[in-house]
């Protein structure tokens, strides 16, 4: 009986005579499907009667996929309930062809759909549309003939067993026709390439390989898309740091490729939490997934969902999916990139992901497409455990942690040959996954130097002396500043005179000296300036107790540049800083003061108090010293506070900061008030709220949103950050019944460094309309990623600016879009105009403006140092300043969470600006370095590499060098001192160099680095100038060493038990070996292997006692490990139980027998020198024995928890299952029994032995009796 979808309808019929019971039921919300029943729940009795009907039934088909449909498809029933009677019902299946019915409720007994307490008149439902385990049918080939008629039996009854039935309903739907089964896409003859290497190589013999790298070699950009489940999407589990497909892009936004500039290049990722592969073909999904990012390289990477559990999909259902992907991706004219992905923690679910990726391989090979085998690099980076959580996300068991993305990302750009050497993410170490708050350092600070000249523009009095000093004190170095500026210090006849300095100090708790005027070498009087242990300005007049004047509260020792001027008189002295005058103080007749003028005076020193007693400096300074000038009288009251004054642009942010009604100074950063744009965030809120429609999130502009940079590399964009906080931490929050279309709003950057609103205005289609905007957030640069201002700065180009912002506004309101405004973040001091332009055209039009300009102002007022720890030397946000400009916008989009703790965006710490200067190393850059003549006998190649020390000049740098060191830099990164140097002192390697030694015959490429170190105090890591020499490689084609590596292994470890004239034979054979000869010399290479190789035959053993000597040696040819049963697969031993193993070496008369065992991760399972495996902990271990002359043969041993798996036994232990795939998915406990123990016998070992011996082989192992006792014990 067949009725249209949908239809209500009921069959009724009468089931006997009818009981009245009184039962207690369970009450159950609607959209839930079981619960417990409660003591309060009570059913009244339901009274007999004959004719009484009671429940009524709907079915509806919930699915997409039309008809007829395929084998594999997957279809979904909602099955409605209703009381039609007058007394509350328990609803109760009772048998159905479709799966999720019947499951069993965590009490192991009701049906999962059973309705435990219905009311007259209510509904209930047993429905795929609230949860996706229910009521569904995966169509089979049995189907294909008769097709698929959904139908269950249904009953109504007076208790919760289900056992008192008042009344039993069948409902059957609509019949589905099926198609034919079209042949298997999965070949199982198919063997794929079984290393990274050979499928490296395999990937670049294909088509779409050759046309990346056509792509690759222009500059035309490249539109990169991931597609993917929550593992692309990245959420939660790399703690705020970046993502595998965030790092991809930073790589070719801010680096080279193949030689060529990628900086027009886009990257999107449209990876959704809880994604399979079958979710971008859902109805018009694809169009918003992949068609509207118009990619030409689409990464598609799918498999932990479709197939950990084995159940979702069939490997055939998942291989068409993602064979459908790939010929929808190659309509769009776009390359596939088939990934594979890691492993679980779960080793079930490892074995079925084995299954699907096989499958996946095949594919890949089958349909000629790229694949990137990121579950081979997985395995490869945990040393061969699967099960490993070294690069897991923390207390998670699927998703990769920050480490494991980082890796991924190498592995993929190294896959396409898109990462080098010496690039920032190549250099950057997995296991450094923790930034740090910015301090003001080295790099900023010597940006910020201004030189004498500034003091010299600043007034016209000209200095008696002065001197530029542009160095960083560690807290354990001083400046000597000369016999000048001593002797002006001094004053003339008047005894007056004025010394300036300019500085920027990091607190440290302790007194800090800036000026120091005495005679070191003969007196502990002195004259000194310094900071309190708060950063007050002081003048200490002795060095007794409590012989100090403070003369201002102001913190001085706050990272920020100050400059800080003193007149001094014949009994006093005026202390000036940052143009403000502090109080005078002056002697008394009784109490003369020691000013320079007062006290001998032979010595000037900045950064320390120097006298007698202390002649090396007490109380150093930490921090920069830019100048010092002096001037043989004093400054009148207005030339000391001109020449104090900080910068003109700083004294403007100040005033911007008081007509915006915030004190500088006052507050910082994360305290400036930000107040919620309810335009702006009334225009967002709908868009990421829609839990049915899937949106696109759009943000045009320059170098901001572009967000790349060449350091911090792990650290997000202002874009990821809140795509982050939107799509993870937002939109997760949100009930929804379709989590696809809940979680499908993609943000997409649609920028690129320099570019301008007059650009986007032109080419608004192909630059911003194409990505189908559903908001706009238009944020343009002023500037370029190296600093140059790309717009006109001039009253017509502001003008055309707000033209073209007005314009680019108006053409996406036309095409749908909501429009934000976000006015320019930089703060170079050519702004200002151009914010105003914007806020003009968002009054105009009445568009929600977010004036990140105004906020920026006072952010700056309230903490100059923001300058230089948000921004890069090009004035462009660095890491630190992304997240803090991310606060804000979150901030003014209502986006900022209430509780900061339940959000991994908000915790992020590393954009609170710090004081501390220490550690802040400086770059110095390159230093040549050459081969030089080495001794006779190197085939010609240079012995020495020579470090050219007289290219570096000291005065450039602002670090004091107290000695250098020189290091290798390996491949890795990794820094190894140079043997035989040690520490070389400034004067001997900026007088002539050092020479570095090479190998003999080393033609290879070396990386060098040079690294100044300043004294520093105990316990503060020195600041650093460091200096790199590349040393190229020799261009010659080498030789093949292949063979003598090859002979090489054959050497007996002890040559000791041989004849002295044979093992002599041996060892002159091996050191006639000599690397690095090139390819014109391969006869002679080829010619030490053979030599090798005969003196290793000849070995002839020496006479011992009891045996004949003289005899030539008979070496092991290979090495058989196995069980004491001879089984060689599927070993296993339970934790804390042991596994006897056996070597068995041939030829059978081999002259020595003798293993050594090796467990390849003791953390997994131990090996005694026996053979005799202990398991310690879950997971698979390689066990191998090898031989005296290398020889070795292994075998894999699964080491699993509880079971009795011990002897020859493959006993295992129960299994739980993992958590779901995001956090709001329950987990799937469940045990499976271990199987029996089958320890080995004796008379099991004497029967292995015997079929070794007959092979020709002998048994190295202990006796079969010792194994028995084990076993026994």
């Amino acid at each position: 009986m067949n009725k249209p979808s949908g239809t209500v309808w009921s069959l009724r019929r009468r089931v006997g005579a009818l009981v009245a019971a009184a039962s207690m039921l369970a009450t159950i919300p609607a959209a839930a499907v079981a619960a417990t029943a409660t003591a309060d729940d009570r059913v009244m009795p339901i009274a007999q009667t004959e004719t009484q009907q009671y429940l009524e039934l709907t079915i509806k088909r919930t699915d997409s996929n039309g008809s007829p449909v395929d084998v594999g498809d997957k279809l979904t029933y909602d099955i409605t309930y209703k009381n039609v009677g007058s007394q509350n019902i328990v609803v109760y299946p009772k048998s159905t062809n479709l799966s999720g019915v019947l499951d069993k409720q965590a009490d192991g007994k009701s049906p999962i759909c059973r309705w435990s307490k219905l009311e007259p008149g209510k509904t209930g439902a047993c429905a795929n549309s609230n949860n996706t385990n229910l009521a569904y049918h995966v169509v089979t080939e049995d189907d294909v003939k008769n097709g698929f008629t959904p139908t269950a039996v249904i009953d109504a009854t007076s208790d919760l067993d289900g056992q008192t039935v008042l009344q039993s309903v069948t409902i059957t739907g609509d019949k589905v026709a099926v198609n034919e089964p079209a042949p298997p896409i999965d070949d199982p003859t198919i063997t794929p390439p079984a290393t990274i290497d050979a499928w490296n190589a395999r990937n670049a013999t294909l088509d779409d390989y050759k046309t990346l790298s056509s792509k690759l070699s222009k500059t035309d950009g490249i539109n990169w898309l991931f597609i993917g489940d929550s593992i692309t999407q990245g959420v939660v589990y790399t703690q705020g740091y970046r993502i595998y497909p965030e790092l991809f892009a930073n790589q070719v936004e801010s680096e080279k490729v193949r030689g060529v500039s990628r900086a027009n290049d886009m990257v999107m990722n449209t990876g959704i939490s809880s994604a399979d592969a079958s979710w971008p073909l859902k109805n018009g999904a694809f169009d918003k997934w992949v068609t509207e990012k118009h990619p030409n390289v689409v990464f598609i990477t799918f498999g932990m969902n479709d197939g950990r559990e084995a159940k979702l999909f069939t490997v055939e259902q998942y291989l068409k999916n993602l064979s459908t992907i790939i010929d929808k991706v190659r309509e769009q004219g776009a390359i596939p990139i088939l990934q594979t992905q890691n492993y679980t923690t779960n080793a079930t679910f490892n074995k079925n992901l084995d299954t699907y990726f096989d499958a996946e391989r095949r594919l890949a090979i089958k349909k000629n497409v790229i694949l990137i085998d990121f579950n081979k690099r997985w395995l490869e980076i945990n040393n061969g455990v699967r099960e490993s959580n070294t690069y897991m996300g923390r207390g998670n068991n699927i998703h990769p942690g920050e480490n494991g993305h980082i890796e991924w990302a190498k592995f993929t750009l190294k896959s396409l040959n898109m990462l080098a050497d010496g690039d920032p993410l190549a250099k950057w170490n997995s296991a450094n996954v923790t930034l740090t708050g910015p301090s003001a350092g080295v790099d900023e600070a010597v940006k910020g130097l201004r030189g004498t000249a500034a003091a010299t523009e600043a007034i016209t009095v000209k200095p008696t002396a002065e001197k530029s000093v542009g160095k960083y004190l560690t807290g354990a170095q001083y400046v000597d500043l000369g016999a000048d500026i001593a002797k002006a210090a001094k004053g003339g006849d008047a005894k007056q005179s004025n010394v300036t300095i300019r500085f920027r100090a990091t607190a440290t708790g302790k007194p800090q000296t800036l000026l120091t005027f005495g005679d070191p070498a003969a007196s502990d009087t002195r004259s000194v300036i310094r900071l309190s242990e708060t950063g007050a300005a002081q003048f200490v007049d002795s060095a007794a107790a409590g012989q100090y004047y403070t003369v201002g509260t102001k913190n001085l020792a706050d990272g920020a540049w100050h400059t800080l001027s003193v007149n001094f008189q014949a009994n006093g002295f005026t202390i000036y800083a940052d143009g403000t005058a502090y109080r005078a103080i002056t002697g008394t007749s009784a109490k003369q003061l020691n000013v320079p003028s007062a006290i001998a005076v032979t010595a000037a020193t900045a950064g320390a108090t120097r006298d007698k007693t202390n002649p090396n400096g007490t109380q150093q300074l930490t921090g920069m010293i830019d100048y010092v000038v002096a001037y043989d009288s004093a400054l009148s009251d207005e030339d000391a506070k001109k020449l104090t004054t900080e910068t003109a642009d700083a004294a403007a942010a100040a005033d911007a900061a008081a007509d915006a009604g915030a004190a500088a100074t006052a507050i910082k950063p994360a305290d400036v008030p930000v107040t919620t744009v309810t335009a702006a965030a009334d225009a967002l809120t709908p868009i990421i709220s829609a839990v049915n429609d899937r949106k696109n999130i759009v943000f045009a502009g320059g170098e901001t949103i572009e967000g790349s940079y060449s350091d911090h590399v792990i650290a997000k964009n202002v874009v990821q950050l809140l795509d982050e906080r939107v799509r993870w931490e937002y939109v997760t929050g949100l009930t929804a019944k379709d989590t696809e279309l809940a979680r499908a709003k993609f943000f997409v950057g649609a920028a690129a460094g320099g570019r301008t609103v007059a650009q986007m205005d032109a080419d608004f289609d192909t630059l911003i309309g194409r990505y189908k905007p559903d908001i706009l957030f238009l944020m343009p640069d002023l500037y370029d990623a190296a600093g140059k201002l790309v717009e006109k700065n001039d009253a017509a180009g502001v003008t055309a600016f707000g033209e073209h912002v007005k314009s680019v506004a108006a053409r996406a309101k036309a095409a749908g879009a909501k429009v934000v405004l976000v006015t320019p973040v930089t703060v170079r001091g050519s702004e200002a105009e151009f914010a105003e332009a914007m806020r003009k055209v968002a009054a105009a039009d009445g568009l929600p403006i977010i004036d990140a300009q105004a906020w920026m102002a006072k952010v700056v007022a309230a903490e100059p140092a923001v300058k230089t720890a948000w921004y890069n030397a090009a004035g462009q946000l660095n890491y630190a300043g992304h997240l803090g400009y991310a606060r804000f916008l979150m901030k003014s989009l209502n986006l900022y969470p209430s509780n900061v703790s339940t959000s991994r965006v908000a915790l992020l710490p590393y954009d609170s600006i710090g004081g501390d200067l220490a550690g802040a190393n400086e770059d110095g850059g390159t230093v040549p370095v050459a081969r030089v003549e080495g001794a006779a006998g190197t085939s010609g190649a240079a012995a020495k590499a020579h470090i050219d020390g007289t290219k570096i000049d000291p005065a450039k740098s602002v670090v004091i060098v107290d000695h250098y060191a020189v290091y290798e830099v390996g491949a890795d990164g990794t820094r190894t001192p140079v043997e035989g140097l040690g520490d070389v002192a400034p004067e001997t390697l900026l007088s002539g160099g050092v020479d570095v030694p090479l190998p003999a015959g080393d033609r290879s490429a070396h990386t060098y680095v040079v690294v100044g170190s300043a004294a520093a105090p105990d316990g503060v890591e020195p600041v650093t100038v460091t200096y790199t020499a590349q040393l190229a490689a020799l261009e010659i084609d080498a030789a093949d060493y292949t063979k003598v590596d090859e002979a090489l292994k054959s050497v007996p470890a002890d040559l000791s038990i041989y004849t002295d004239e044979t093992a002599d034979a041996v060892r002159r054979a091996v050191a006639a070996v000599k690397r690095g000869l090139s390819a014109d010399e391969q006869q002679t290479v080829d010619a030490w292997a053979e030599a090798i190789n005969k003196a290793v035959d000849g070995l002839v053993k020496k006479k011992t006692d009891g045996e004949d000597g003289g005899k030539p040696v008979v070496p092991v040819k290979s090495v058989a490990v196995a069980d004491a049963n001879g089984k060689t697969d599927g070993l296993k031993v339970a934790i804390g139980r042991k596994l006897q193993l056996r070597a068995a070496v041939a030829p059978a008369n081999a002259s020595d027998k003798s293993v050594t065992w090796r467990s390849s991760a003791p953390g997994v399972a131990t090996v005694n020198a026996d053979g005799v495996v202990t398991g310690v902990s879950a997971g698979t271990v390689t066990i191998s024995a090898t031989s005296a002359n290398g020889k070795v043969g292994s075998v894999s041993v699964t080491v699993v928890p509880g079971g009795t798996g011990d002897g020859a036994g493959t006993g295992t232990g129960g299994a739980g299952a993992d958590g779901a795939d995001d956090a709001d998915k329950p987990g799937n406990p469940g045990k499976k029994p271990g199987l029996a123990d089958t320890g080995a016998s004796a008379s099991a070992l004497a029967g292995f032995a015997a079929l070794l011996l007959a092979a020709g082989v002998a048994v190295a192992a202990a006796s079969a009796a010792s194994v028995t006792a084990r076993r026994r014990g």
